[in-house]
């Protein structure tokens, strides 16, 4: 069944284009709803540091003045797209209780089929924290497509690679990625450095599983080499044409800190197409 409801976030206002054009692409073609979240952040300030009350109260009060106004852009904007598009859709402005976003937004997104959001890079002005990404995809409980930033994607689905090692979060992964890969496209199921077994194909089980969806349905076994499991797997799929890489998420808590395997990190960061993670 595809996806009928699928959430994105509006806080990312200098990437948010690109975002809406790709969201509302995925939409349309699933005739899903598509639901525009904005978080408008706690702001705080430590009164005995900074100055007197009512000083910090005026400065609270203009900053949330500021991202109110700034939602009110995002959702015309949003709105915007909608009918552009001539899809359905709705938005929602919503405060959070601290300084991030991720929270507040992972709230919402357990509503949905599929959230859609952008790739974070450290060094550029994403208005959300650094390890917004990390967050959603660990803590959210549905699947996520990070889309590369700067880009446009127009089609998902129609030729996928598919990260597989058997381990739980690739099966979980590669089923939840079923409702976006297109019945007369190609599926190619990619094991890096798998050990062959009583002369079995290292993805065969899951290969003839994913038959029955009738799609079209290939395996890869392959060897890093000098290169990363993550480097690979995006080299993989670049070469081979495909439009959407589904993969696991790796990754825990530590300390109150996001840990992410190797594999996780490297697509997170290097990423050249649409990526589709769950865990």
């Amino acid at each position: 069944m595809s996806p009928k409801n699928i959430l994105i976030n509006l806080n990312d206002t200098e990437n948010l284009d690109h975002t809406l054009k790709s969201a509302c692409a995925l939409a349309a073609r699933h005739d899903a709803h598509l639901i525009g979240v904005y978080v408008i952040p706690f702001f705080h300030i430590n009164v005995s540091i900074h100055g007197s009350e009512v000083m910090m109260q005026e400065l609270q009060d203009d900053e949330r003045q500021r991202n109110r106004e700034i939602a009110s852009d995002m959702v015309k904007k949003f709105t915007k797209s909608l009918k552009s598009y001539g899809i359905l859709g709705k938005t929602r402005v919503v405060n959070s209780v601290n300084s991030e976003i991720a929270e507040a937004f992972i709230k919402q997104a357990r509503t949905a089929d599929l959230v859609v959001i952008p790739q974070v890079i450290s060094d550029q002005n994403c208005n959300v924290e650094n390890d917004f990404v990390d967050k959603v995809v660990l803590s959210v409980g549905r699947p996520v497509v990070i889309l590369p930033r700067g880009k446009v994607f127009e089609q998902i689905g129609n030729s996928v690679s598919v990260g597989w090692n058997l381990s739980a979060e690739a099966s979980r992964a590669a089923f939840d990625a079923v409702p976006l890969m297109a019945k007369d496209g190609e599926v190619r199921f990619v094991w890096v450095d798998a050990k062959q077994e009583n002369n079995n194909l290292p993805g065969a089980e899951i290969a003839e599983a994913f038959s029955h969806y009738g799609l079209n349905v290939t395996t890869a076994s392959i060897q890093s080499g000098k290169k990363s499991v993550g480097q690979t797997l995006i080299h993989e799929a670049d070469i081979n044409g495909s439009d959407l890489l589904v993969m696991g998420a790796y990754g825990h808590s530590r300390l109150r800190e996001l840990v992410f395997g190797g594999a996780t990190l490297h697509t997170l960061k290097n990423m050249t197409l649409p990526v589709l993670m769950s865990r």
